[in-house]
């Protein structure tokens, strides 16, 4: 197994996809709504959502997909703030309910 971390590619998707022609990924999960936005992938997105634990009502959307080529594409929900952390049995679900890689 080997994982590759492509942090802050900005504005530039090509340097995104530069990285997936060397490295080949069998999934690739991106961490916030920015990076997955500037991206330039698509995917159909099978949303995941987990209830903030910390504001009752407040819920975050993840997702998981499969592209055609067998790649999983996946977004983690959001967590606005780095000091109210989710719950471990919500990520490890979120986690767990990813597509296997083609």
């Amino acid at each position: 197994m080997s994982v590759t971390a492509l942090v802050h590619q900005a504005d530039e998707p090509n340097r995104l996809h530069k990285a997936l022609e060397l490295c080949q990924p069998r999934t690739i999960l991106f961490l916030d709504e920015p990076s997955w936005e500037r991206s330039g992938l698509t995917a159909r997105q099978v949303a995941h959502h987990i209830n903030d634990p910390h504001r009752q009502g407040q819920v975050y959307e993840g997702f998981w997909s499969t592209g055609d080529d067998g790649v999983v594409i996946g977004k983690t929900p959001q967590h606005p703030t780095m000091h109210n952390l989710y719950r471990e049995e919500d990520m490890l679900a979120f986690l767990r309910s990813a597509p296997s890689p083609g």
